[in-house]
């Protein structure tokens, strides 16, 4: 939520932010996950693996905030050498602000499977702590979103509250 009210002005359009967080974080989700399934049953220490992508994930979020800043000066330099081509214009957009949040949504992909690992312990009960886990991720996605939206970023802002949530995710 914090992201895309952010990118509104750089990109402009709500449905423009909107499609290019969606987009990036499924896509980093998906990535993420899909690498990392495929070596948590081969880690010793799962639970290390884990703190060590929590620590990334942090500074992934603080670099991101850095990158950020320049965000209105690489947009002003494609609409300069875009103009005449608008749709070009706004894929550099895309690209860029998918490439400044494309290393958080890693580590958050990369996380589940390790979370699963280290929950999921009986074989018998699988399907249960599977199950269990996905449904207090999504309860707590829709619980995020609505803090965010009409609690924190009302009463911090948006950059205050990418800071807060950068410095304590971990």
């Amino acid at each position: 939520v914090a992201w895309t009210r952010s990118l509104l002005f750089i990109i402009g359009s709500t449905t423009y932010a909107f499609s290019i967080m969606l987009s990036t974080f499924l896509i980093g989700i998906f990535l993420g996950s899909f690498v990392m399934a495929k070596f948590t049953d081969k880690l010793k220490n799962p639970f290390l693996w884990f703190c060590a992508f929590q620590f990334a994930l942090c500074a992934a979020g603080l670099l991101s905030l850095s990158l950020f800043n320049r965000l209105p000066y690489w947009n002003m330099t494609s609409n300069y050498y875009y103009l005449d081509n608008p749709d070009v214009g706004m894929l550099v957009r895309f690209l860029l602000s998918g490439c400044i949040l494309f290393p958080i949504t890693l580590c958050l992909g990369a996380m589940f499977p390790l979370v699963v690992r280290i929950c999921t312990k009986d074989l018998e009960i699988l399907g249960k702590s599977i199950g269990t886990l996905y449904s207090i991720n999504t309860l707590g996605a829709i619980i995020g979103a609505f803090a965010a939206g009409f609690v924190i970023i009302p009463a911090l802002g948006s950059e205050l509250t990418l800071i807060w949530t950068s410095t304590c995710t971990g």
